[in-house]
């Protein structure tokens, strides 16, 4: 009797393998059944006597997939953390990798202060192939609003941030955004004669009001 293996195109050659079930999956007698070499690339199966059914098992190796989950927009070194079915891994790359079977898998993605992303939870389906989900943060920011005063209607005047952006406006108001932070800044307007002082400014998780204030700048005569 000759067997192919299961799940291969030919015969292979194969040394003994014997198994010693007592309940095959369909609920049949399979004792001391065992595989032999046959020589010429065939296998032998010997079954114990005493049977009036015979039959042969075969059992499909469960595969196991890649489930990736790929972050960009975190500083480099960030540590962020996946959940996959109850287990949780951390790391400070741009991939963290789970190997699962064929399923449908619920996850979730551990909050990092001063970033968000757009899903934090759902669910992904394992069918036969490897998965790769994408998790894109960005940098969490808050509403900054100052009001000048003391220029003439109109005027130009700018807020520059040292080391950063520079903000400018021809309106009373001036609005922009900025992360968590301290930051020094500069004021200047288009009108040399007016002058406003510099100052800090502490952005931690609240959006920031301020006055900036010009006024005319006067010399004095000898």
């Amino acid at each position: 009797m000759t067997i192919q293996p299961f799940g291969q195109a030919a015969f292979v050659p194969a040394s003994t393998a014997p198994f010693g079930l007592s309940v095959d999956e369909t609920g049949e007698s399979a004792v001391n059944q065992g595989w032999s070499s046959a020589g010429g690339s065939r296998w032998n199966l010997g079954i114990s006597t005493g049977n009036t059914t015979q039959g042969i098992l075969a059992y499909e190796p469960v595969g196991r997939y890649h489930v990736v989950f790929q972050e960009s927009g975190l500083p480099t070194g960030q540590s962020w953390s996946v959940t996959l079915n109850g287990t949780t891994q951390r790391s400070t790359s741009r991939r963290i990798t789970f190997v699962e079977p064929n399923g449908t898998y619920s996850w979730s993605i551990g909050p990092i202060a001063g970033y968000r992303t757009s899903a934090y939870s759902g669910t992904v389906a394992v069918r036969g192939a490897n998965v790769t989900l994408n998790s894109t943060w960005a940098e969490v920011t808050y509403g900054l609003r100052f009001t000048a005063t003391g220029l003439p209607s109109g005027t130009p005047w700018w807020l520059n941030v040292t080391g950063g952006a520079s903000y400018g406006t021809n309106s009373t108001v001036l609005n922009f955004t900025e992360p968590n932070g301290t930051y020094h800044y500069t004021v200047a307007s288009a009108r040399p004669g007016f002058q406003a002082p510099g100052g800090t400014i502490t952005v931690a998780g609240a959006n920031v009001t301020g006055t900036i204030g010009f006024a005319a700048v006067t010399y004095s005569i000898a």
